[in-house]
């Protein structure tokens, strides 16, 4: 019986998900495009995920979040050049954002872009090494902007 119990709850769960997409195609908003955007990320539907986060960026104020979901959802389909895009993206805004430049390195490497690999890396060490000031991260991050 508490099986049954839990398979009504899920058939509820995912009427109330249909309507919430259904709302998002009248009415599309940053939260609920996001949200499905999520929701196809864990359930390993990337290209879904990917199409409700751009949809999202459209309209977004928070758009460096939207970055680094696009950057890992094009990660998990291997798509190399959108990761590193998003990531440029990333730090662009943000020059001593740690994860972006890894990931920036990741796609670089997966790429076969040494040299972009060598200064991500190269700038990776900077910022953990604390060296780096406001005006030489930007001058770095200036090499990779698009």
């Amino acid at each position: 019986m508490g099986a049954r119990l839990l398979c009504e709850g899920e058939d509820a769960q995912k009427e109330n998900v249909m309507k919430e997409f259904q709302t998002i195609e009248i009415h599309p908003s940053p939260h609920l495009l996001t949200d499905s955007g999520l929701l196809y990320f864990r359930l390993g539907n990337y290209p879904l995920a990917i199409e409700r986060f751009t949809k999202a960026l459209e309209i977004s104020n928070n758009k460096v979040r939207l970055y680094r979901y696009l950057g890992e959802a094009n990660w998990r389909i291997r798509n190399y050049k959108g990761m590193a895009r998003w990531n440029r993206k990333i730090v662009a805004c943000f020059p001593n954002d740690i994860g972006g430049w890894q990931n920036l390195a990741t796609a670089y490497k997966a790429l076969g872009q040494k040299k972009q690999f060598t200064q991500a890396t190269r700038h990776i060490d900077s910022i953990n090494n604390r060296n780096v000031s406001s005006k030489e991260s930007e001058r770095i991050v200036s090499k990779f902007i698009d």
